[in-house]
């Protein structure tokens, strides 16, 4: 025999409490709150918990009024504010310009680099034909489909949008040194001091 004994569950003590046991549980638990007092406190609790539920005679609020009350507490969907425009400076990464494009059979001269901005990609193709200078690049990486590209000098500014592979053809720009900038609803990317000649 086991010197220490194993106090009745909270289960058994409700439905104790709401005579819903067997009989071999009843006798099984009555034997073991005659022995303990904490179990018996317990039970004792139980059992006017139970006797209040069951002498409640009030009655449910409408059902119309019980929607009402805990739509005033349910979490009211808010449209997120737009957050702040997220600036990300690019950086040259590799310049083609003192080497020849591999596969170019063009006689015009042709300068194609690759810039690097966080985990996005751009890369640039420019082209000189009859003084008429041609930009022409992609943004790789995701959500640039679409986004709107600024070419910027002091003198000009030329806008396009890129398509949803990301790629842009901006035309005839006079030489100069410009900025170009890309944008979509998180993130811009610039591009300082782009020499186009």
């Amino acid at each position: 025999m086991s010197l220490i004994k194993k106090h009745l569950s909270a289960e058994i003590l409700i439905n104790l409490a709401d005579k819903t046991l067997s009989n071999d549980e009843l006798k099984s638990a009555n034997d073991h709150l005659k022995d303990c007092p904490k179990c018996s406190a317990e039970a004792n609790k139980f059992s006017e918990i139970v006797g209040l539920m069951q002498r409640d005679t009030s009655t449910d609020a409408p059902q119309d009024s019980i929607v009402w009350a805990k739509n005033l507490f349910a979490t009211r969907l808010v449209e997120p504010k737009k957050s702040l425009l997220q600036k990300v400076l690019a950086v040259l990464e590799i310049d083609f310009s003192k080497q020849p494009v591999f596969g170019e059979r063009s006689a015009a001269p042709v300068k194609q680099m690759l810039y690097r901005a966080e985990d996005l990609g751009i890369s640039l193709r420019i082209s000189n034909e009859n003084e008429n200078i041609s930009l022409r690049g992609q943004v790789l990486g995701e959500k640039f489909g679409n986004c709107e590209i600024v070419l910027k000098s002091e003198k000009n500014s030329f806008f396009a949008t890129a398509n949803e592979a990301s790629e842009f053809n901006l035309q005839e720009i006079p030489n100069g040194i410009y900025d170009l900038t890309l944008s979509n609803d998180e993130k811009e990317v610039i591009i300082e001091n782009l020499e186009l000649n």
